[in-house]
């Protein structure tokens, strides 16, 4: 683990906080080489499936040269916990390792419904890295969108 792709992550989610968009990137890491890297894109795209994980996850496929539809031995740092779909992704895309910042005790794959426990062989998965700077991010954005200024 290394928090400097959660540093970048954080990055990437701080430079779409004013996009209407949940401010939550996620970055592949393969050979300690950033591979791929996404954001949510949900309201721009009017997709609801265009979450971060998702969008890195076909970068990776798509311009990480993988040469491969696993991405076996590769890492993802999320600034959120992953909601149940895009964990699905990732344990069936066979990553590696998992890192992520904020938890999502209303949504989250993990911290509410356990997913891992019910997959053989997960991946690694790990939380709370640089948990404060994620929330605090997030929580900024839905103050301001509660004080209406989205």
């Amino acid at each position: 683990m290394n928090n400097k792709y959660m540093e970048y992550a954080l990055k990437i989610a701080s430079e779409y906080f004013y996009l209407k968009e949940v401010p939550v990137a996620a970055v592949i890491v393969k050979d300690e080489k950033i591979i791929a890297s996404g954001y949510n894109n949900i309201e721009s795209s009017n997709n609801a499936t265009l979450h971060a994980e998702i969008l890195a996850i076909n970068e990776a496929h798509y311009i990480g040269d993988l040469q491969s539809k696993y991405l076996t031995g590769a890492d993802i740092y999320i600034t959120l916990e992953p909601c149940l779909m895009c964990a699905g992704a990732l344990f069936l895309s066979r990553i590696s390792n998992i890192y992520f910042g904020a938890y999502d005790y209303e949504n989250g794959a993990f911290s509410k419904f356990e997913i891992e426990k019910k997959y053989n062989n997960p991946p690694n998965i790990y939380g709370g890295i640089m948990e404060e700077e994620c929330s605090s991010l997030i929580k900024g954005f839905f103050k301001e969108l509660r004080n209406g200024n989205k």
